[in-house]
């Protein structure tokens, strides 16, 4: 596995220790559908057209990862996270990249 940036300047970068691995993004409230399937475009998966008037961060994180392969590009992957309940995280969307 190997990490993938982010590609929306609203995706924050978490630091974590196993970075040479995998990404982990905050994602704020106004992005999460965007990773959603019903929301996915192929051309624009980030392409929010709504501009919020406050950016709230903390309900919703990412990991974006891909396979390393011998060819040049490898499909990624991205996991939406959400907290259910306010107690646990679970896996809401998620989108594979593929070249």
């Amino acid at each position: 596995m190997e990490p993938v940036q982010p590609e929306h300047d609203d995706l924050r970068i978490v630091h974590h220790m196993d970075e040479g691995a995998y990404t982990v993004v905050a994602v704020p409230d106004h992005l999460a559908g965007l990773f959603l399937c019903d929301k996915e475009s192929s051309q624009h998966p980030y392409d929010a057209t709504a501009v919020p008037k406050r950016t709230i961060y903390g309900n919703y994180y990412a990991i974006l990862f891909s396979m390393r392969t011998p060819s040049e590009h490898s499909a990624a992957l991205t996991l939406l996270w959400a907290k259910e309940n306010q107690k646990k995280w679970k896996i809401i969307g998620y989108e594979v990249l593929a070249p």
